[in-house]
């Protein structure tokens, strides 16, 4: 690939020089040019036409700066590696090459030298300027210098990282599957991604040959793949992805290979897509490539017969379709973008509060309001077509317009871990519809005061109250239904969820504080550090599984095996205290990379901050309140709050050692009126 020289202030005049200095030192033009350095009359403009369509010719790229009003020369110890050129609207773009060429002209007395020299090499290795501004009869000179620089730069260069980013139109960008293959470092990583999942995961299958079942979740999706059920305990994206897998291959390694693969391939492409658009040092990139890819959190999901592995590989995809409409918006992704978050919700109701953060990024996008409107409309319609969907067939199974039976018997579980705390004396009149169901409530609580025959009561904002058959959500279900033997074990279960969905929410509205004490607070501490919860231990710790799993994956028998004696792992646990240290390094780096001005410098990395940031708050109010926090539900925030974390930290450290290939030391600082 061809080197690049970033050319500032070219004309007619000087057109002809900087061409042949091309041709000579076989270079690549990025023409950065106002329309001031055009002149005026006729003759000159069709010269300069004519001549910059020879720089087209050559590969070359003319980028107008009218709108610019600062551009700063960014030095790397002995060659400058980048500028960054910022616009009126605060927006900033980042421009790489390996040479860096200023001509002055008497039209741009900006460029002018202060020692009126016709040439300064300001003692870098890449970085000459040029003055064009002496009299005709001495342009000849100058043209000379130009020819002299040629001879400085290197027959056979090294090659190095370079790409453009830029937020303004009409700037041609090199794709992203460019920016990967054009740099023998970003080759490297990919071919390490790719090999490295490869390793881990057939290292991984040698201990663990089949997959890991959370006994009720992963049979609850079996079932209604196998049945073909249009509603089940669970959404029913991830069964019916199941049924379409199964259409091509029935073996659960071909499954568990998908699932990792798919999850891996998601997350690299969330990195190049990082790298593309912040363009953080090198050291970064390769530390948080690491990080991400040798992550041991990914095999042990991407082996679990859940939803987990797909929603979070399906989020990061949505996330990273974010990036792009904020930062290099069009029509293709607004469309993919609904079509994603359409899936996504599918496969896990968390997605409820998506199509927020999707509104805040298409705010902050440089997309066409109307093109913004329609996008972020169709996703919603999607999803709306869905829970019109699901509610009629709930409709048709209980007889009552429901979304999600799920959230009535979360909302009730999650207020009875509040309503224990409530003395008998305090306790409130009840509404009617409820005088059954919580005088069971409070009986179950009074008989459950001893905690070495009721271990289960020790534990702060769990699930134990729905699906504990000692649980008075289940023995009141059971009571009421005990008469109607039609009912099968899904209707039984969810024409329950309105009543509970309503009891909960009354229990919340009457003990708020209470409710805040003994479920958000303990469930927000939970958030910091979430528990690995059924990750830790393989298959339940049991070594059988129901007929339906060894039907659908066509076993031999119920029977699975592991070549770790022990079923339960401890390196996750690691993982979930190295979440919590990212928790306070994501906050402190954030105050760093702001007290340091870096959301000037580089707004564009501001940008991503306020995605971010947003996603964060959101989705932290969201999980504290809707359910127990656990560590499956919680790896899409996390996996992008750590890998923000290692760009903002990087940023602060680079800036304190000199070495930032964004912002670190500016060469020269020139402005634009």
């Amino acid at each position: 690939m061809k080197k690049q020289i970033l050319v500032i202030g070219l004309n007619s005049i000087s057109i002809s020089a900087v061409y042949q200095l091309c041709l000579q030192a076989d270079l690549t033009p990025i023409v950065l040019n106002t329309n001031e350095s055009i002149t005026t009359t006729v003759d000159q403009k069709v010269i300069y036409e004519s001549l910059l369509s020879k720089i087209s010719s050559i590969g070359g790229i003319v980028i107008s700066y009218q709108q610019i009003i600062r551009i700063q020369y960014l030095n790397t110890q002995e060659n400058i590696r980048s500028v960054l050129i910022m616009d009126h609207s605060g927006v900033a773009s980042e421009i790489n090459a390996d040479y860096f060429l200023i001509l002055s002209t008497a039209n741009q007395p900006e460029f002018s030298l202060s020692d009126k020299e016709s040439s300064s090499h300001t003692g870098s290795k890449n970085f000459w300027m040029v003055d064009y501004s002496l009299a005709e009869k001495e342009i000849n000179h100058s043209d000379n210098v130009i020819k002299k620089i040629a001879l400085e730069i290197p027959q056979d260069p090294k090659k190095t990282d370079m790409h453009i980013i830029s937020s303004e139109p009409g700037i041609l960008l090199k794709s992203l599957k460019q920016y990967i293959l054009s740099s023998s470092q970003n080759r490297w990583l990919l071919i390490t991604g790719i090999i490295g999942s490869i390793i881990q995961l057939i290292i991984f299958k040698s201990f663990y040959p089949y997959p890991n079942f959370i006994h009720g979740d992963s049979f609850s999706y079996l079932e209604t793949a196998m049945w073909n059920l249009s509603v089940n305990t669970y959404p029913i994206g991830y069964s019916v992805f199941l049924r379409l897998f199964n259409i091509f291959w029935h073996y659960d390694s071909a499954l568990i290979a998908f699932q990792y693969f798919f999850l891996q391939g998601n997350i690299q492409c969330l990195l190049f897509t990082l790298f593309y658009f912040y363009n953080p040092h090198s050291i970064t990139k390769i530390l948080l490539w690491g990080f991400m890819v040798l992550n041991p959190v990914l095999l042990f999901l991407g082996n679990l017969v859940s939803s987990d592995a797909l929603f979070l590989s399906l989020s990061l995809l949505w996330f990273n379709t974010l990036l792009w409409i904020i930062h290099k918006p069009g029509i293709r992704l607004v469309i993919i973008h609904s079509i994603i978050i359409f899936l996504v919700f599918t496969i896990r109701y968390n997605a409820l509060y998506y199509p927020l953060i999707a509104g805040f990024a298409f705010l902050i996008s440089r997309e066409q309001i109307r093109i913004k409107i329609t996008g972020l409309a169709l996703g919603i319609v999607f999803i709306g077509c869905f829970i019109h969907y699901t509610s009629l067939k709930y409709k048709d199974l209980t007889g009552e317009y429901q979304f999600s039976p799920f959230t009535g018997w979360q909302l009730a579980n999650n207020a009875l871990y509040a309503y224990r705390y409530i003395d008998s004396s305090d306790v409130k009149p009840v509404p009617k519809r409820f005088t059954n169901l919580d005088k069971m409530v409070r009986t179950y609580f009074d008989t459950s005061r001893d905690l070495s025959t009721h271990p289960s009561e020790m534990m702060m904002a769990s699930t134990v109250y729905m699906w504990d058959p000692s649980s008075p959500l289940l023995i009141y279900k059971s009571s009421v239904q005990k008469k109607d033997t039609a009912k099968k074990n899904l209707k039984s279960w969810a024409s329950m969820g309105p009543l509970y969905g309503a009891y909960g929410e009354y229990l919340i509205r009457e003990y708020p504080l209470t409710f805040a004490k003994y479920y958000l607070w303990p469930n927000a501490i939970k958030y910091y550090a979430p528990p690995v919860e059924f990750l830790k231990e393989y298959n339940g710790g049991t070594d059988t599984i129901p007929p339906i799993a060894k039907a659908w994956f066509q076993y031999k028998t119920t029977k699975v095996i592991s070549r770790v004696k022990n079923p339960t792992n401890d390196i996750l646990d690691y993982y979930q205290i190295l979440v919590g240290i990212f928790n306070v390094l994501f906050l402190l780096s954030v105050s760093g990379f702001l007290l340091l001005q870096g959301h000037r410098q580089t707004p564009r990395l501001l940008l991503g901050l306020v995605l971010i940031s947003g996603l964060w708050l959101t989705n932290f109010l969201f999980s504290v309140f809707a359910s127990p926090v656990a560590l499956r539900f919680q790896l899409f925030p996390i996996i992008v709050l750590e890998s923000f974390t290692f760009l903002f930290m990087g940023y602060i450290i680079t800036s304190a050692f000199g070495t930032n290939t964004q912002l670190i030391k500016s060469k020269a600082d020139i402005s634009f009126s």
